[in-house]
């Protein structure tokens, strides 16, 4: 616990929810369009902190002998009349760049992920948010294929599950064992008295 805690202190936290957009092709005016949208709509969720994304992570390019920190794709790229092209020269830049492939983007260009960091919060806010930020995205993705993980999403799915397990399983395993008693010894109170041992 205490390796865990100083992990989490040197390299940060692990209340981080990954979203992943799997569509035809990331790189298109179209999808930039919508993924660059998502990540500003989800930044704006309470509970986030930052949320990172090929739409605005920076990057360092030297141009003219200086440093050029930018964003990796501009936005004035995305909305410029040659944007597809634009972004097709970038893709293969973009896809063998380790800094970004299978972090951001999939070797195939199908596939480009957002970085959701979460502030530290207790366990029902944290639920809420990552719930909330569940929402945006899917109200978003249109027809991509839309997959959700990190701890935020495993505990809220995981708590979601027990909940639902808690009120339907609970009480339906409770009437099964009373027809068994019931049947097995053929009286109310022969039902009743094992029950009440049960619960």
């Amino acid at each position: 616990l205490e390796f865990y805690h100083r992990t989490r202190e040197t390299f940060g936290d692990d209340r981080v929810v990954l979203v992943a957009l799997t569509t035809t092709e990331v790189f298109t005016r179209e999808f930039m369009t919508r993924l660059d949208r998502l990540t500003r709509k989800l930044s704006g969720v309470d509970g986030v902190v930052e949320t990172i994304s090929l739409a605005n992570i920076k990057t360092i390019r030297s141009k003219d002998r200086t440093v050029n920190v930018d964003r990796l794709i501009p936005s004035s790229l995305i909305s410029g009349p040659d944007a597809d092209q634009q972004l097709s020269q970038l893709r293969e830049e973009i896809t063998r760049d380790p800094l970004y492939l299978k972090q951001y983007i999939s070797a195939d260009g199908r596939t480009a992920a957002i970085n959701v960091f979460l502030r530290s919060m207790d366990e029902t806010r944290m639920r809420a948010t990552t719930e909330a930020v569940e929402r945006v995205v899917m109200s978003e993705a249109a027809a991509d294929e839309v997959l959700l993980s990190g701890v935020p999403v495993i505990e809220a799915r995981g708590v979601k599950s027990m909940f639902r397990d808690m009120t339907v399983l609970s009480p339906a395993a409770g009437l099964l064992c009373f027809l068994a008693f019931f049947f097995s010894f053929r009286t109310f109170w022969g039902a009743v008295l094992p029950m009440a041992a049960l619960i």
